[in-house]
């Protein structure tokens, strides 16, 4: 009998506020080094099955081919203002000026190199070979209008449909979010000639738990409890963009489709989270669902985070909060609350008694 529980990290998709998710991870690692004496440096080996969207697509592809944390931060804080070479206009003025082909033609190429340097020649397949880690990595196929899930060979009834898909391509094509960035033109696996075109895996499923919930049941022993490590982006700051009084938006107040977006993502994120805790409840076996804390953020500082908002301010309050949530779970270790004892035995190998 496999008593071992089945651990799944889950990522959040969020663009450039995946620089909190990276620094949060970097951060829980020193936690166990510095408070436990515990090394969980590759913090991938941590999980069996590790689920990302869009930025934490590339964050999960990371974890899970060994990429030290501190070089995923620095990929944000370095290569962050290349991907996003310039933020979605403003004003309707800046919108007619802007081409915004050319920028996301620019983003795209800065981005792919990025990840080329990261990944090499690695493929699903070969990874799960070397790591035995699996991935399951949401995206959009606009080829046929319909979700997709890049996933390594983890599963043994699997048609291995995905094993030869390069994890370049696979960030690209969860990561491709309308209208900040360029679609991902992606070669089918094989001598076939044939491209298909993905978009942002966050148009279905920004946060993934319910993907990594269902992955989960599918491939872990029956006799196996299942843990999901939920984690965000940073929560959305306090308060409303609305005001009851200006209810007739266009396409400026819109950002020209960006807030509509971004507006979308917080929704789901948090209902995806609610709904995959009342099926959890309602299934015949052990399943915890830990989603660690996002501080909350005033409402001022809600331009700085934007999607593609690469500036040194941006950045700076991204790593600010991951610090502040890193502190937030590590009160939560020092409760006498569950989900505490279960982070403590992520960071320790250990029960409390």
């Amino acid at each position: 009998m496999n008593t071992r529980p089945f651990k799944v990290l889950s990522i959040d998709g969020g663009g450039m506020r995946g620089l909190f998710s990276a620094s949060f991870l970097d951060g829980i690692a020193k936690l166990a080094a510095d408070r436990f004496g515990h090394d969980i440096s590759d913090l991938g080996k941590e999980f069996d099955l590790i689920v990302g969207t869009s930025t934490g697509a590339i964050l999960g592809c990371g974890l899970a081919s060994g990429i030290a944390l501190r070089e995923i931060v620095s990929l944000y804080t370095n290569v962050g203002s290349k991907i996003f070479p310039h933020q979605l206009p403003q004003s309707k003025w800046k919108a007619l000026i802007q081409n915004r082909q050319k920028i996301n033609e620019q983003g795209d190429k800065a981005l792919r190199n990025a990840l080329q340097n990261a990944f090499g020649n690695q493929t699903l397949a070969s990874m799960y070979r070397k790591r035995n880690i699996g991935l399951a990595i949401p995206s959009v196929n606009c080829t046929t209008h319909k979700a997709w899930v890049f996933k390594t060979p983890h599963d043994p009834t699997s048609s291995h449909r995905d094993d030869d898909y390069p994890l370049v391509d696979v960030c690209l094509a969860s990561s491709a979010a309308p209208i900040y960035r360029s679609l991902a033109v992606v070669k089918q696996p094989g001598n076939s000639s044939t491209l298909d075109l993905f978009a942002d895996g966050g148009l279905w499923a920004n946060n993934p738990v319910l993907v990594a919930l269902i992955e989960a049941l599918r491939v872990a022993d029956p006799e196996q409890g299942i843990q999901i490590f939920s984690l965000g982006t940073s929560a959305p700051p306090n308060g409303s963009i609305h005001s009851p009084e200006k209810p007739h938006w266009g396409l400026k107040e819109w950002a020209f489709g960006a807030k509509a977006i971004e507006l979308s993502m917080d929704a789901q994120t948090w209902v995806t989270s609610e709904m995959a805790g009342m099926l959890a409840a309602l299934i015949n076996r052990e399943i915890n669902i830990i989603r660690f804390p996002e501080p909350e953020i005033p409402r001022e500082h809600a331009k700085l985070l934007g999607l593609d908002n690469t500036s040194s301010q941006a950045c700076d309050l991204l790593i600010r909060l991951a610090r502040t949530a890193v502190d937030q779970t590590n009160q939560i270790i020092n409760s006498s609350a569950a989900d505490g004892n279960l982070i403590l035995q992520l960071l320790t190998g250990n029960i409390r008694k």
